[in-house]
């Protein structure tokens, strides 16, 4: 594989090789390699090898804080894991002879090396500790990047999706369940209801846990790698033209992660039927649409930049594929206005979002939003790409406040400025003349802006 994908170890290690050799065993032993894999992954507790140090006994280690009594997830490790048959199982391949023939054992070691051991007294921002505020270690297992070349979770779906799927929405439930038990103040708690064979159930996560599958520098690493997986997984079996009609229905009935939405949208982005058919719900949750929005316009739909340091040409073209860069409402309202096929699916979408809005159950926004789905509220006018698609604000849909566009203006030029000039000096994107001069002329203005107070950011 290559460098950037390796750990910092080297292969020569003897203990690497035992490991390595311990999981090509698999086959031959797999009684035996799952007691050891079990009990090297921490989900056993050994018996003491010697007597306490009574001398010792009841102080604390220097600097230490008294973190009170453990208290392991019940898919965690009971006690601290094996630092190198962490790194070699989360190795790209080093563990596939062990995930194809243990699968089941090997989705119980996944859970304990990647969780935390959490204690009664735990503050995840405490400066120094090895956990984060979504439950995870961050220990031993610390991918260079989040991508899905790092980490055994392609390696585990291709070899043996029938548990590797579960278990990795299983692991992406988890870290949802945990962003929503932080404090608000921290992280904004999300529940969007998604309707799945008849039943409606609430996708949770928190204001950023859309955001994962793009590396967001508020999830877990192991998470985000676990989802581009997935999502490549998927891209693979569409080039394979396999069905993935049983596949994307595990993971809807299964998940109540919204940062599955994200992943669910971009696999139906890259294969639009899929939205007329199995992804149906995904395209009726207009919260999906919204963070879909928000997110085009917070970036040009790669990967957070404190995530990503890998700059290979891999990463390069995934950022690149131009499914991954445009929102999902461009894309159907593009479609709907070629086929009426379409048209009339984006019509009974519309429809079910102003009954909830009839209900009082739909956000403010949802309003707005309903009209920029209808067709009759676009037009078009031709220009050297072909034909470009203009809304037309109809009187009934109130504009911005002078407030909100004052907003906007100061976001983009205090915010999304900035981050354009640090593309263009490092070489991602390019720039011309009259974008230099456009800049140029706000500058008078952005000397002067006032930032209120409580504005945020």
């Amino acid at each position: 594989p290559p460098r950037s994908t390796l750990f910092p170890y080297t292969t020569l290690f003897r203990s690497v090789k035992i490991c390595r050799a311990l999981f090509s065993a698999s086959y031959a032993l797999p009684n035996e390699v799952k007691e050891i894999a079990l009990d090297l992954a921490g989900r056993s507790i050994l018996e003491p090898q010697e007597p306490p140090d009574k001398k010792k006994k009841g102080r604390l280690p220097q600097f230490s804080v008294d973190q009170g009594k453990a208290r392991p997830w019940p898919e965690g490790p009971l006690r601290r894991p094996s630092s190198i048959f962490s790194r070699v199982f989360m190795h790209q391949t080093h563990s596939s002879p062990f995930l194809d023939a243990l699968p089941d054992v090997a989705a119980e070691v996944t859970f304990a090396l990647l969780l935390s051991i959490p204690h009664e007294r735990d503050d995840p921002y405490e400066f120094g500790r090895a956990i984060d505020e979504h439950g995870f270690s961050q220990g031993d297992y610390q991918p260079f990047s989040c991508f899905w070349t790092h980490g055994p979770f392609l390696a585990f779906l291709r070899l043996r999706p029938e548990v590797a799927l579960p278990a990795i929405i299983r692991l992406v439930n988890f870290a949802s369940d945990r962003a929503c038990e932080l404090p608000p103040n921290a992280r904004e708690p999300v529940e969007i209801a998604v309707t799945v064979d008849g039943e409606t159930r609430q996708w949770k996560g928190h204001q950023y846990s859309y955001f994962w599958h793009k590396g967001h520098v508020f999830g877990p690493k192991a998470i985000c790698c676990a989802l581009l997986s997935v999502e490549k997984w998927l891209y693979m079996l569409i080039d394979e033209g396999k069905d993935l009609d049983e596949s994307l229905l595990t993971i809807l009935r299964g998940s109540h992660s919204i940062a599955f939405g994200a992943v669910l949208a971009c696999v139906g982005k890259r294969k639009p039927e899929l939205f007329q058919g199995v992804l149906r719900p995904i395209l009726e949750v207009p919260e999906f649409h919204r963070f879909e929005a928000l997110d085009y316009r917070r970036s040009d739909g790669g990967f957070s930049s404190t995530c990503i340091n890998d700059s290979s040409k891999l990463v390069q073209e995934w950022v690149d594929m131009p499914h991954r860069k445009e929102p999902l409402g461009n894309l159907i309202l593009l479609l709907s206005f070629q086929s009426e096929t379409w048209h009339n699916l984006v019509e009974e979408t519309r429809a079910k979002w102003k009954n909830r809005l009839d209900a009082d159950k739909g956000p403010p926004w949802l309003a707005d939003q309903i009209e920029e789905f209808d067709s009759k509220n676009w037009t078009y006018r031709k220009n050297e790409k072909g034909l470009e698609f203009i809304f037309v604000r109809p009187a009934s849909m109130p504009g911005p406040s002078k407030e909100e566009i004052e907003s906007f203006e100061r976001a983009d030029n205090l915010m999304l400025l900035p981050f354009r000039c640090h593309q263009i000096l490092e070489g991602e994107k390019e720039c011309t003349v009259e974008q230099l001069a456009e800049w140029w002329s706000r500058m008078g203005k952005i000397r002067t802006t006032e930032v209120p107070a409580d504005a945020e950011g």
